[in-house]
């Protein structure tokens, strides 16, 4: 059950019993992180059936979509997309 707060986790840790557990409204990660990116991230949230809002922070990107594409057509039940770095550190 949701606590309604932050939860920080591996991608090795994620699988259907934390998703289960927590109750995410939404998921966000880097772009590129240590030992995996947002495709696999995506897959795995297919795989353990995840329907919600997954969003990967990044710099701005040349063809940010051709990877929205890539992402979306990889994991098509998980509502992907792209946050632009800076507009995260505009808001501060």
């Amino acid at each position: 059950m949701s606590d309604g707060g932050l939860h920080f986790t591996s991608f090795g840790n994620l699988d259907r019993g934390l998703l289960g557990q927590i109750e995410p409204d939404i998921i966000v990660s880097p772009l590129v992180g240590p030992g995996f990116d947002a495709l696999e991230i995506a897959r795995r949230l297919q795989e353990c059936g995840f329907t919600g809002c997954y969003r990967a922070i990044a710099d701005k990107l040349p063809h940010a979509d051709l990877v929205r594409r890539e992402v979306r057509a990889a994991a098509p039940d998980v509502e992907f997309d792209l946050v632009d770095a800076a507009d995260l550190s505009e808001r501060g």
